[in-house]
């Protein structure tokens, strides 16, 4: 369902993440100390790099040898023959290499500078650089953090009006149970949040938002970065809209709709690309209930165009 207004909201708060840190809890923290709450069908957008940091995707240049292709790339492209080996190990194929530029296909099947990675935002000093490399699995980081965000969502952190509205007619069967047990309130109705720690049903549902990890790319024919979706939980990562109506009754036949780029994109303007210290963002306002639970359940490599359908390779 295409909405007709999106809120986004970027969530400031976040601590300098570090290695090994509980990054689904310190963004839950920061969702929290920022007034809001999380409602079922918000979708969440994290930069890479705290996802990265937390992974410890931190490579020390000072600890690389390049190889001798590596070598000979760098004095090509005119960048750190160190960080060129870190880039080619993080690489299926090298596309284009000029000076100063160097673009590859990930293992992860992204097209992009440097393999995503990036001296920006991390710490270093000018003897001892270091790199900060994409996520092993992007797709599985998403996954790992919704799964922390929904922990949060699932255990009372919805406002009473959303429990209310989530508890249905559970609230109403709860009441009689907590009437028979005698708990010192004798008949009186249980209050929302009573009835729903008694009834089974809204603890044991799903709670559903989205995760999009979303990286800062350059695209072909255009200046500039956008953000990209690099890992997609929970919703989809395109929207097949083929053979649904245009505004004239024509049939559409050819398109998709990349929702997760758009989504991250449009997360990145207020998320910010350089010292904002606002590496996430709240997007609400967004449904995809009329969609398939197959289509629901998106991946970023959903994004990636297959090498028979890539025109310009």
């Amino acid at each position: 369902m295409t909405p007709g207004e999106l809120r986004i909201r970027a969530i400031s708060g976040v601590p300098r993440v570090r290695s090994g840190d509980d990054l689904g809890t310190l963004l839950a923290e920061a969702i929290a100390r920022s007034g809001e709450t999380l409602r079922e069908g918000d979708v969440v957008v994290v930069a890479q790099k705290i996802v990265s940091k937390a992974e410890g995707r931190i490579v020390r240049l000072a600890d690389v040898v390049p190889s001798s292709r590596a070598l000979e790339l760098g004095a090509r492209v005119a960048k750190d023959p160190r960080a060129v080996e870190v880039i080619l190990g993080e690489s299926a194929e090298v596309l284009r290499a000029v000076p100063g530029v160097l673009i590859v296909e990930t293992r992860h099947g992204i097209v992009l500078a440097n393999a995503g990675a990036d001296m920006s935002n991390i710490e270093h000093d000018v003897e001892d650089d270091h790199l900060l490399l994409l996520p092993e699995d992007p797709d599985a980081s998403a996954d790992r953090l919704r799964a922390a965000l929904e922990s949060q969502l699932e255990g009372g952190a919805f406002s009473s009006n959303e429990v209310a509205a989530n508890a249905g007619e559970a609230t109403k069967e709860s009441a009689g149970a907590f009437a028979s047990t005698g708990a010192g309130r004798g008949e009186m109705e249980p209050t929302v949040d009573e009835a729903c720690r008694l009834s089974p049903t809204p603890a044991a549902r799903t709670a559903r938002i989205g995760v999009i990890v979303a990286d800062s790319v350059g695209r072909a024919w255009r200046e500039g970065t956008v953000g990209l979706a690099i890992g997609v939980s929970g919703i989809p990562a395109r929207l097949d809209r083929r053979g649904e109506p245009d505004l004239f009754g024509r049939v559409l036949h050819v398109t998709e709709v990349g929702i997760a780029d758009s989504i991250a994109s449009a997360a990145s303007i207020v998320m910010g690309e350089g010292a904002e210290g606002r590496p996430a963002a709240l997007v609400r306002g967004l449904s995809f209930e009329d969609r398939s639970e197959a289509e629901r359940a998106g991946r970023a490599r959903d994004l990636v165009r297959p090498r028979e359908r890539d025109l310009f390779r």
